[in-house]
C-alpha cells in the first residue's frame, strides 16, 4: 500500500511541475564545408613563408562592399600549387536568392603575390558547392 501511495504523489508531483521559466537554446546548425585548391598559371617558386588566404564571400550587392562569411588562412610552410583548402561555412546564412563567391590570394606578409581576378561564384545560380579550383593570376611587378 505504501508503494501504490508513494507511486500516486510521485505521478501527480510529475504531473503539476511547471516547465523551467528559461527555454533551452536550440543546438547549433550543423556547418558545411566547401574543398578546393588554389592553382596559379605561372610555373613560380612560393617563397616558404607564403600565407594562403581564401574567403567565401557574399557579393549580391553590387553597391556595397562583399560580406564575409568565412575564411581561412594557412602558411604554405615551403608546399606549392595546387594547395588543398577547406572552407567551414554556416549554411543557415545562405540564402539562394543571392550570390556567393570565393576569393582567394597568396601574400608574403603584407605583399599580395597572386590573388584571383575574375568572380568565382559557388553555391547559388549554378555555382560549384565543393571541389572548387580557384585560379590566382600573379599580380605585375611581383
Amino acid at each position: 500500500m505504501r508503494r501504490l501511495t508513494a507511486f500516486a504523489l510521485a505521478a501527480c508531483l510529475a504531473a503539476c511541475a511547471t516547465p523551467s521559466a528559461t527555454p533551452t537554446a536550440p543546438p547549433p546548425a550543423a556547418m558545411k564545408t566547401l574543398n578546393g585548391s588554389l592553382v596559379t598559371r605561372q610555373r613560380i617558386a612560393l617563397p616558404p613563408q607564403a600565407e594562403a588566404i581564401v574567403k567565401l564571400v557574399d557579393v549580391s550587392r553590387a553597391d556595397a562592399p562583399a560580406t564575409v562569411l568565412a575564411e581561412t588562412r594557412f602558411k604554405t610552410d615551403g608546399r606549392q600549387v595546387p594547395l588543398p583548402f577547406r572552407l567551414e561555412y554556416d549554411p543557415a546564412r545562405i540564402d539562394a536568392r543571392m550570390r556567393y563567391a570565393v576569393s582567394g590570394e597568396l601574400r608574403v606578409g603584407e605583399r599580395i603575390l597572386f590573388l584571383n581576378t575574375t568572380r568565382h561564384g559557388v553555391l547559388t545560380h549554378g555555382g560549384a558547392a565543393d571541389n572548387i579550383e580557384l585560379v590566382l593570376d600573379q599580380l605585375p611587378g611581383r
